[in-house]
């Protein structure tokens, strides 16, 4: 692999070029998801007003990035659609969208085309970073391994604050490790910059904030710079970024409007909400699971790889001036995430996973430097990277690794953003020209209503969860499976179908397909689902009974049973 630096430069840009293109299409694959009905027309009100109102909890920038393209479509004035005087930022984003017709494929398309260029933006900088650190043709490596992450193509071609905060917080700490290299303090302006726009992109680029003080007391302690040029680094950094926050964000209110929707963060949040993982359910989160969210949704080359260079720094600490400025941001943000529990994705860990690649890059170092086989093993965790993401394309959002069993049993672990978020409806379209089924009922996460999408479908309700109906087609979402509940209060009442059932298709990995039958010679059809007729009704019974054991003023499950009941005693007698 002994490439020369023009041809490492040039397959560098190969690989920044190849991620762009392959968000850009993630992009437009993609129907829109849940944060994306508020954040995208916030945007474009935004721009289009000057008025920050809506959704004040997370920063404007992103947002603000995505409403310029919308600006250029000729589309109604905010100040036209219900909820903006009311400042109803969900009744808001659904009119904007809803309004936009037949074109909101491509607004939606066109106010994502700034995410993939902020996380284009990543790929560069991890790529000049990881060159370095450890050289051209390591730096290769950690740029395959960026422009093939599946959760980067998901979430760095949607409408939210994640990617935006990984990449210019990830510049952050580039330029404070330029400063820590050099004393230079011409980078503390490249990183107060960095900050401010991390700042903006979404609250919890405070973590970086924290970070800044945390590193240069670590430059100090190791040498790197003295005290006072310490001192006078950090002030520089918190001080440009402060200003770009109050010229930016509302001014001349920046900074009040920012610690404003600080205290609003989790203003949108249900109260009803109970987080998943691994079988569990919790109203108060898991302590747990970042940790094991990013040990499922990270590709396994990328672990291993990272995991490998980490051992051999703790073993032989040479390089430890690069090892702790990598690692820290990493145990910040799970912390971070242990501390505030939302467990709900993740894009919330986001920013920890750069660290995660340019990690791997030690690793890809240290194969280069060594032997053949050392060599082979590089080349084997690059083929099976990219398989991997290939394989995947382009639903990259619900990808999860080989410890997690892949894609098909992602939902056994995680749920909501891990892996249904909206965006298949396209797919789901695609599936009813294809197989053309007479009936369809559907329940799926609908950030809008499906019938944008030109989907006619009615909702399944109760009497379908528990006893559905012979030969219609049933479209049910994997977060909307693995719920705990189907209605706020009624804890148990849910779908028991991954228990029971294997779907016919799963579309795009987040949307299954069940047609069910009670017919004996449909036994053995792997078109259906088949059930026999008598277990049919025990298990409806069955279930709705224990429903009502633990919820026995649950009037609509009562009826219910009432109805699977007669239904049985008209068919089978007295039995």
């Amino acid at each position: 692999m002994g490439l020369g630096g023009r041809r490492s430069e040039i397959l560098g840009a190969l690989l920044i070029v190849g991620f762009a293109i392959m968000a850009t299409v993630s992009a437009r694959h993609m129907s829109i998801t849940g944060d994306e009905v508020t954040h995208l027309p916030a945007g474009y009100s935004y721009v289009a007003t000057g008025d920050y109102r809506m959704n004040p909890q997370h920063p404007p920038l992103m947002k603000y990035l995505a409403g310029v393209p919308l600006s250029w479509m000729q589309l109604d004035s905010p100040r036209s659609h219900p909820g903006w005087r009311e400042t109803r930022e969900w009744a808001f984003g659904k009119a904007v969208l809803a309004r936009s017709g037949e074109r909101l494929a491509d607004v939606v398309f066109c106010g994502r085309l700034p995410m993939v260029a902020v996380a284009t933006l990543l790929a560069l900088v991890l790529l000049v970073w990881a060159t370095e650190l450890w050289g051209a043709n390591a730096a290769l490596f950690v740029g395959l391994v960026y422009a093939t992450s599946p959760n980067f193509l998901a979430h760095g071609a949607i409408v939210h604050t994640d990617a935006g905060l990984a990449a210019f917080g990830t510049l952050t700490i580039y330029w404070l490790w330029k400063f820590g290299r050099s004393g230079s303090l011409a980078y503390t302006v490249g990183a107060g910059v960095a900050l401010g726009l991390c700042l903006l992109a979404k609250y919890s680029g405070l973590v970086f904030a924290g970070l800044v003080p945390m590193i240069l007391c670590g430059f100090v302690w190791n040498g790197s710079v003295s005290r006072r040029r310490a001192m006078v680094a950090g002030v520089l950094i918190l001080l440009i970024g402060g200003t770009l926050v109050q010229v930016l964000f509302e001014y001349p209110h920046g900074l009040g409007s920012y610690w404003h929707g600080v205290g609003l963060i989790h203003a949108d949040a249900n109260s009803h909400w109970r987080g998943f993982l691994w079988g569990d359910y919790s109203a108060d989160g898991f302590y747990s699971y970042y940790l094991l969210a990013q040990l499922w949704k990270t590709p396994l080359p990328v672990l291993i790889a990272a995991m490998a260079a980490t051992v051999a720094c703790l073993r032989r600490p040479s390089n430890g001036s690069h090892w702790w400025i990598l690692l820290l941001p990493i145990f910040a943000f799970h912390a971070a995430g242990a501390w505030q529990r939302a467990s709900i994705g993740v894009r919330h860990i986001l920013p920890a996973f750069p660290f995660l690649f340019l990690l791997s890059g030690g690793f890809a170092r240290w194969c280069l430097d060594g032997s053949l086989m050392r060599r082979g093993v590089l080349i084997a965790l690059c083929v099976w990277q990219v398989a991997g993401t290939v394989r995947m394309a382009p639903h990259f959002l619900p990808f999860f690794n080989e410890l997690a069993g892949g894609p098909n049993d992602g939902i056994a672990y995680l749920d909501d953003s891990n892996i249904e978020w909206g965006q298949a409806y396209y797919d789901v379209v695609s599936y009813l020209e294809r197989e053309q089924p007479d009936k369809v009922k559907m329940f799926a996460f609908e950030p809008i209503d499906r019938s944008h999408y030109g989907i006619d479908a009615p909702t399944a309700r109760l009497e379908d969860a528990v006893l559905p109906e012979p030969g219609t087609t049933y479209l049910i979402g994997a977060s909307y499976l693995q719920r705990s509940s189907l209605f706020p209060r009624r804890e148990g009442v849910r779908f028991e179908w991954l228990e029971r059932y294997e779907p016919i298709e799963r579309i795009g990995w987040s949307i299954y397909s069940y047609r069910f039958s009670t017919d004996p010679a449909d036994q053995g059809d792997r078109e259906v689902v088949y059930v026999r007729r008598d277990q049919w009704y025990s298990d409806a019974i069955e279930q709705l009974e224990r429903m009502l054991a633990r919820h026995p003023d649950f009037e609509y499950a009562e009826k219910v049973l009432e109805d699977v009941r007669a239904r049985r005693r008209a068919e089978f007698g007295s039995k």
